[in-house]
């Protein structure tokens, strides 16, 4: 059977858009989703936030509005949530906490419906534990965070989404974004569907 690991944190806009077709693609029936902390990775890659440049970072959140209104996904009105970009990792250590996948899927929308759509401070530790209504601690997902991580990097990663495709007969590649879901879909061979553009300007 093909299969489909995802590396994502909450932090990013186009994991959140990635996550949020995944949820309603034949694709998730193959799909583990492993939650890492891009600050992390980001760091150990040598790799610099998109904002560091200022016509980069003006672009991608109007790519993100863009892409949004295509797929009809919900997102805040400024496109971009204040501050940002924030520290997620204790809520990505959260999310790794959750054995299940189907749990842990359940929260991750929870927390970056909290972050994109209503623009709440999911750095905050408090506004973690409200969203996924967290009771005790989070110990045991720090040795998970850490280990997903790494294998992200070990897998080639230096940003997310990043997804590793391993196919029937055993052959593995690898995609970086949100743009490249149809690409992974025809590598796996299994379906994919992309809506037409109609070039409405934001």
């Amino acid at each position: 059977m093909p299969q489909l690991t995802i590396y994502l944190d909450i932090v990013s806009p186009f994991a959140y858009l990635l996550f949020s077709r995944l949820l309603t693609s034949p694709l998730l029936a193959y799909t583990t989703i492993k939650p890492i902390f891009l600050g992390g990775l980001m760091k150990a890659a040598s790799n610099q936030p998109p904002l560091a440049v200022p016509l980069k970072g003006k672009y991608i959140f109007h790519d993100l509005r863009r892409q949004a209104e295509r797929y009809k996904i919900p997102l805040l009105a400024s496109g971009m949530p204040q501050p940002f970009p924030q520290n997620t990792l204790f809520a990505m250590r959260a999310l790794a906490a959750i054995e299940d996948q189907q749990e842990m899927r359940a929260a991750m929308k929870l927390l970056f419906d909290a972050f994109w759509v209503q623009g709440r401070k999911v750095s905050e530790e408090a506004t973690v534990r409200t969203v996924l209504g967290l009771v005790g601690g989070v110990e045991t997902g720090k040795a998970v965070l850490e280990r997903n991580t790494r294998e992200a990097l070990e897998q080639g990663a230096f940003g997310v989404p990043w997804c590793v495709a391993t196919r029937d007969d055993g052959e593995k590649d690898v995609f970086w974004g949100f743009d490249r879901m149809a690409d992974v879909a025809g590598f796996l061979g299994l379906p994919w569907e992309e809506p037409s553009y109609n070039g409405s300007r934001l």
